[in-house]
């Protein structure tokens, strides 16, 4: 028929569609073989385009390496998108589930949550918890995602970097908790001492208490004290050994 394309043209358009399915197949976009189509001569390098954005975290082969499909030339990362990573102690790991908020902040020189740069703090939210513990360090792994505003010039998070973690469980009911230097332990129970300001100064009084589990620095009171009593967190010691010497009740009963 007139117009038909011939055998030889028909096999070249095949030839040609099928190297094009097999770049794109290995990186190339639509727009680069169309390009190679065009070309006349055989065009030495060709750039490979990743298939996520981000930063390249590290160079898996040098110049001159041969590759084949399927061989991994470089690590990259969005490090926009973080998750902050921490090992939680048995004893707090227990109460956190997943939508708990978290709030990071980087470690500075020294230890615990009080030595964090409070200025960059980032919030997050946990995602996961690891479903095994670690039996050498006695902790459980908890995961929060956490996206580095697209505003910011300079992240105030990197990867890898040493954070201070802070985790804020939501229970169902509201918890009466106190400081743990607050606490004085007596043994088989914990003692705590009130404070009431008088016109004559301020009047202790020794509480027997009955404690739950902990809460970061603080421990929950399941009896022996009402909400908007004031504990003394700083001496307590002190006025235990007082009271004592006064005949009243204190540690030593």
């Amino acid at each position: 028929t007139e117009g038909a394309p011939t055998s030889a043209s028909s096999n070249r358009r095949l030839r040609v569609n099928s190297a094009k399915t097999r770049l794109i197949r290995l990186g190339l976009t639509e727009d680069q073989t169309e390009a190679i189509a065009r070309m006349s001569e055989p065009q030495e390098e060709v750039t490979i385009m990743a298939a996520a954005a981000g930063t390249v975290m590290e160079a898996l082969v040098q110049t001159g390496d041969y590759i084949t499909e399927g061989t991994a030339v470089v690590r990259i990362a969005d490090v926009k998108a973080l998750r902050v990573v921490a090992d939680i102690p048995y004893q707090d790991a227990v109460r956190i589930q997943a939508g708990d908020s978290l709030a990071a902040s980087p470690l500075l020189p020294g230890a615990g949550w009080n030595s964090g740069h409070k200025q960059q703090i980032v919030r997050a939210v946990v995602d996961h918890i690891d479903p095994f513990a670690d039996s050498l360090t006695r902790t459980i792994r908890i995961y929060g995602r956490y996206r580095t505003p697209d505003t910011e010039s300079q992240p105030s998070v990197r990867p890898e970097q040493l954070m201070a973690v802070q985790i804020h469980h939501q229970t169902e009911t509201p918890l009466l908790l106190i400081p743990e230097q607050a606490l004085l332990w007596t043994g088989e129970e914990s003692l705590v001492y009130t404070m009431k300001e008088t016109p004559a100064g301020y009047e202790f009084q020794a509480r027997r208490v009955t404690i739950g589990v902990t809460y970061g620095n603080f421990r929950h009171v399941i009896a022996g004290l009402d909400e908007g009593e004031r504990v003394v967190t700083n001496g307590a010691f002190r006025i235990d050994s007082e009271f004592q010497l006064s005949g009243l009740s204190g540690m030593m009963r």
